[in-house]
C-alpha cells in the first residue's frame, strides 16, 4: 500500500434489507515518519556509527517500522566509509501484489572524534595505510604555511548559502560568452 491509494471493500456500506448496500472506500494516509523514508516498497533510513566500529567491526542496530530490532554485525576488516549505503534486501515495506517485500538502504554516517591525543596517533600510524605524500609545487611557487580554524554559527550559514547558490548556478543553462574581437 502506499500513500493516495484506495482501498474497497465491494458492498460492506450501511447495510439494509431489500437495499442494494454500496462500497466503503478507504484512502491510504501515509504520513511522515521520523526515521524511515519510503519510496515505493524500498525504505531508506541513515545511521551514525561510531569511528571505531566503523573501522573496526562490531554492531549496529535499527528499530523497524513493526518494533523489531534487526541487529546488523560489521565484521572485522570491514571498513565502512562515510556516507556509504547498504542495502537489507527484503526488509522494506510488504507489497499486497508481490510476494517480496522491498529494501531497506541504509545510509551510514560516521561520528568523528573531536580530538585525539597527540600520544595516541602513532598507534593509528601503525594501523592505518600510510598518509599521502604532499603535494609538491615547482620552486617558482611560493608555499605559505596557513591556520585553519572552525566556522561560527554566522560563517556557517553564509557558507551554506554560497553553497547553495554555487548548487542552483550548476543547474543553469551555459552562460553567453564575450565575442573575440
Amino acid at each position: 500500500m502506499k500513500g493516495g491509494q484506495p482501498i474497497t471493500f465491494a458492498g460492506e456500506s450501511d447495510q439494509a434489507p431489500g437495499v442494494e448496500p454500496g462500497d466503503v472506500i478507504i484512502i491510504v494516509d501515509e504520513k511522515p515518519h521520523d526515521r524511515f523514508r519510503r519510496e515505493g516498497n524500498d525504505l531508506y533510513a541513515e545511521v551514525e556509527l561510531d569511528l571505531l566500529t566503523a573501522l573496526g567491526g562490531g554492531s549496529f542496530s535499527i528499530l523497524h517500522l513493526d518494533d523489531r530490532a534487526l541487529n546488523i554485525p560489521i565484521h572485522p576488516g570491514e571498513v565502512i566509509k562515510p556516507g556509504s549505503m547498504k542495502v537489507i534486501p527484503g526488509q522494506g515495506m510488504p507489497s499486497h501484489r508481490h510476494h517480496e517485500p522491498g529494501n531497506l538502504f541504509v545510509k551510514l554516517n560516521i561520528k568523528f572524534p573531536d580530538f585525539i591525543e597527540p600520544t595516541l596517533i602513532y598507534h593509528l600510524e601503525a594501523a592505518l595505510p600510510p598518509r599521502d605524500p604532499p603535494k609538491t609545487y615547482p620552486k617558482e611557487v611560493h608555499l605559505e604555511e596557513v591556520d585553519m580554524s572552525d566556522l561560527d554559527a554566522r560563517q556557517q550559514e553564509q557558507a551554506q548559502k554560497s553553497q547553495d547558490a554555487m548548487d542552483e548556478d550548476d543547474d543553469e543553462q551555459p552562460r553567453v560568452q564575450c565575442a573575440n574581437q
